[in-house]
């Protein structure tokens, strides 16, 4: 991931691989849409290529400090917005807006000129498959994420836990604070981060103390400040092997609501998690304790001490040890 203010180089390698010359007339590398990456590149005089002769061009690349992040073009503010708002309508008919930057070489075959143009890609080396290039991306020094995104606040509540996850895409180590911007009269202590290197996570837990809780909408928003800068968002990459990678981005912000809600005191909730399930987290919130139930608990375990037993979402379709011990939980 390439950050603004970074300086970092880029080979150009061309290659012939049949006998018939064709002549490199020049080489360029430039930002996508006219960004103002600074390129500087060694002299290249051109010159004819033919029987797997090659030619190598280095740039020396400078990202601008206000460089943009590659992301997509069509985004919106949460799901329960049922279209997306279009950023840039020049991409309509893109999947995603361009890679940032490219090289493009310009030839020329008995006469004819031609172009050939190629995304810049970084190089990375996966035990298995061996080398992996992939489209470089823009992207922020520091992403932000909280965990979880929404949930409530019982009106009773004196404090509840947010989890905030920093990615550090610094070229070295890198040292700064995390906050939480919070609704007047709720605290939470300022937490420290310290990465090692490129691609380092750091996790961060904060126990927020509420006050004058009422029924209604609150937001929480998770602030890195580092090297005179702050992060409010932060990214997860989408694809597969073989599709190029994309960063989609949100803010780092944990919506909530005071409810006015009560549950039985010391109440003992076994849970069977299901797929994809985040209910647990929810039944926390509400102050429940919450136990999760293993193969050996269902097969000759106590269920007795739980007040309830929950299954999760689409939990027969993923634990296959309910299906052996339903007879017990039919019992119960």
């Amino acid at each position: 991931v390439a950050i603004p203010g970074q300086e970092f180089w880029v080979k150009v390698h061309a290659t012939s691989p049949t006998d018939a010359p064709v002549q490199l007339e020049s080489v360029a590398l430039m930002g996508a849409d006219g960004e103002k990456w600074s390129v500087d590149s060694a002299s290249h005089s051109g010159g004819t290529l033919k029987g797997n002769q090659s030619a190598d061009v280095r740039f020396t690349v400078h990202v601008p400090p206000n460089a943009g992040f590659t992301r997509p073009y069509f985004s919106r503010p949460d799901i329960e917005q049922p279209y997306y708002d279009i950023k840039d309508p020049r991409y309509l008919n893109l999947p995603v807006a361009p890679y940032p930057l490219s090289a493009t070489l310009r030839f020329s075959y008995n006469g004819v000129p031609f172009e050939v143009a190629q995304v810049v890609q970084s190089v990375k080396r996966v035990t298995g498959p061996g080398t992996v290039l992939e489209p470089l991306i823009a992207g922020p020094a520091i992403s932000v994420s909280i965990s979880p995104q929404a949930g409530i606040v019982p009106l009773g509540a004196k404090s509840f836990d947010l989890t905030v996850t920093i990615h550090s895409n610094v070229k070295g180590p890198a040292k700064g604070t995390v906050k939480l911007d919070l609704p007047e009269g709720w605290k939470a202590p300022v937490e420290e981060f310290s990465t090692a290197k490129d691609g380092d996570d750091e996790t961060l837990n904060f126990h927020v103390t509420p006050a004058h809780l009422a029924q209604k909408p609150y937001t929480i928003t998770a602030v890195a400040s580092y090297d005179g800068r702050e992060y409010k968002e932060g990214y997860h990459t989408v694809g597969y092997p073989g599709l190029r990678p994309y960063n989609l981005y949100r803010p780092s912000a944990y919506r909530t609501t005071g409810v006015d809600v009560r549950v039985a005191p010391g109440l003992n909730v076994g849970y069977i998690v299901g797929a994809g399930d985040e209910m647990p987290q929810s039944l926390v919130n509400l102050g429940i304790n919450v136990h999760f139930l293993t193969a050996e608990d269902l097969a000759a375990g106590n269920l007795t001490k739980f007040d309830a037993i929950v299954l999760g979402v689409r939990t027969y379709a993923v634990r296959e040890d309910l299906k052996t011990y339903n007879g017990r939980l039919l019992d119960y």
